[in-house]
């Protein structure tokens, strides 16, 4: 499969709310079933990261736990984004949020 991953914890991990990021609000149904049924989902662990609330926000974050090697955050692992779908996922993140969210290129902390 050719194209961007990208690592989802939250709110995105949502077929509704994934759909309507990358095809927009006013895209009927059928167009954002065609887009999701177009990539790849997988079950995914990230090691070595913590999730927690933000105080006052209502999407969490996640962060590095050097600390504690058992750590973990589950989520799901997306591929076969275009570029276009990135940039729709960077509009919907705003400018809070660091490229540490989108995880494009894999290490040792992803587990299947």
């Amino acid at each position: 499969m050719t194209g961007y991953s990208a690592f989802f914890y939250g709110s995105l991990m949502s077929n509704a709310v994934l759909g309507r990021v990358l095809c927009g609000a006013q895209a009927s149904e059928k167009e954002k079933t065609l887009k999701l049924n177009s990539i790849r989902f997988l079950t995914a662990r990230l090691k070595g990261y913590t999730r927690s609330s933000l105080k006052g926000e209502e999407y969490p974050a996640i962060t590095l736990n050097k600390n504690d090697d058992e750590s973990q955050v589950n989520g799901i692992l997306v591929q076969g984004l275009t570029e276009k779908d990135i940039k729709a996922l960077d509009v919907f993140e705003g400018e809070v949020t660091t490229k540490n969210i989108y995880i494009y290129f894999f290490d040792t902390h992803f587990t299947f």
